[in-house]
């Protein structure tokens, strides 16, 4: 990510300073910044209530933490598709881990007030191949059989050949804690 990053703000005339870090031990002083930007990340940090002490310790008072991550609604067709054929309950980890249900909470425990904005969407599924790319990208894939994973695949492909598309809900949004 930090070579995209690179890459990307490479023609503009600004000095960039990018590193990687440890979210649970930020290694600045406090009252540092005047916002930090956590995009679809927290749940990937094993102590999600530490990342967000040490967020809102380098947060200038006043300021802002921005943090996006998903609801435990986003792609639930595909989950129950999942359920279906595989027989795995497989609700994305993510929104388990810090999610837009449990994540308002979390943030109120660091920050003087928390605001929730949700972006409802939608994905419109055309083709199988990039949906089972995906389904077979997923953790859960190691406890499926080929058996199983075919049995869907033949399912999205009568599905999308009876009705031209499949509508999956997507449901994102942003968490924006003030220090």
């Amino acid at each position: 990510m930090l070579g995209d990053v690179r890459r990307n703000v490479a023609s503009i005339a600004h000095p960039f300073t990018l590193m990687q870090l440890d979210a649970q031990a930020i290694p600045f002083a406090d009252h540092t910044f005047d916002a930090v930007i956590a995009n679809h990340m927290l749940y990937h940090v094993p102590d999600v209530p530490r990342a967000l002490r040490e967020i809102r310790r380098v947060l200038v008072p006043g300021c802002k933490c921005y943090a996006t991550t998903f609801s435990r609604a986003d792609m639930r067709e595909l989950h129950e598709l999942i359920r279906r054929f595989v027989g795995i309950d497989a609700p994305g980890r993510a929104a388990i881990h810090f999610g837009l249900e449990n994540g308002y909470d979390m943030m109120g425990d660091c920050f003087a007030s928390v605001d929730i904005s949700r972006y409802p969407d939608s994905m419109v599924i055309t083709d199988a191949k990039p949906l089972m790319d995906y389904v077979n990208s997923m953790s859960m894939r190691r406890r499926a059989t080929d058996e199983q994973i075919a049995a869907l695949q033949s399912f999205v492909e009568a599905e999308l050949s009876a009705r031209g598309s499949i509508k999956m809900t997507k449901d994102a949004g942003i968490l924006i804690g003030v220090a």
